[in-house]
């Protein structure tokens, strides 16, 4: 058999990638987790940490249509939100504290209790947990709703429940999904300006709700843009595949592979 080269690993939160170490994922209650040596001496093996979304733009930078581009941003909406960023072939890392933590940018004064202590986060208003929160309390006030319907235990309302009801054109949930959109395209304005790429690629649960979604976040991106700008912000879903945990495993894989070779991004 052929040797093992190592183990790469893609994680949510804040990475140390120069120790593998998890130094915050406030959605799982991970604080300084020493996740490179646990495994590592579990399995005998060199391992490699990185943080999930960076793994996916890198397996898109690698692999996707937008193959070696130099400037491209990665936004993962799920549980939790978290971008990637690339800046002239260099994949941002910060330094251990974090970075691309847009999920936890403020952009409700006075809003709900984020997981990361803060209040008003981008979680608290565009991910998939709290579209979730939302939809649970009007489904338990309009009952004739398709959302309702569509269900026997409002407590089991899923994000594939809220996509179905969106399809099936329900009024309950159409001005949830606009208002996703707003705030995620107001936040990746903000990004945009900031870091300066125009390239966003878009992952996650949210981006099944399609093309209603996507025109939102192009709107209010664009409206909400540096006016001038040469370039126009070009805002679209990840183009390899739908399976984030084999662009996960495509990413950690080949950031390992990278290390082991004196590469780097």
């Amino acid at each position: 058999t052929t040797p093992l080269l190592g183990i790469g690993i893609g994680a949510p939160g804040i990475i140390d990638p120069n120790n593998s170490v998890i130094r915050q994922a406030a959605n799982l209650g991970w604080y300084n987790l020493e996740l490179g040596d646990l495994l590592s001496q579990e399995y005998g093996q060199n391992v490699q940490v990185v943080n999930d979304t960076q793994a996916i733009l890198l397996a898109e930078n690698l692999f996707g249509t937008y193959k070696n581009s130099s400037d491209m941003v990665v936004i993962r909406i799920g549980n939790g939100i978290g971008a990637a960023i690339m800046c002239n072939g260099q994949l941002l890392h910060g330094n251990g504290s974090g970075v691309g933590e847009i999920g936890h940018v403020v952009v409700v004064d006075g809003g709900e209790r984020c997981s990361c202590g803060n209040d008003g986060c981008l979680e608290t208003v565009a991910s998939s947990r709290a579209l979730i929160q939302q939809a649970k309390q009007l489904a338990r006030s309009h009952p004739g709703s398709a959302l309702h319907q569509l269900t026997t235990d409002i407590d089991a309302i899923t994000l594939e429940t809220i996509v179905e009801a969106f399809r099936l054109g329900d009024p309950l949930v159409t001005p949830l999904v606009t208002q996703v959109g707003y705030h995620l395209g107001s936040a990746i304005a903000h990004l945009i300006s900031v870091v300066g790429t125009p390239r966003i690629l878009l992952c996650g649960g949210l981006t099944e709700f399609g093309k209603p979604l996507m025109d939102v976040v192009r709107f209010e991106a664009r409206r909400r843009c540096l006016t001038g700008r040469l370039t126009e912000p070009e805002i679209c879903p990840v183009t390899l595949t739908t399976n984030l945990s084999d662009l996960v495993v495509m990413g950690a894989a080949a950031t390992l592979l990278a290390n082991e070779l004196g590469l780097f991004w």
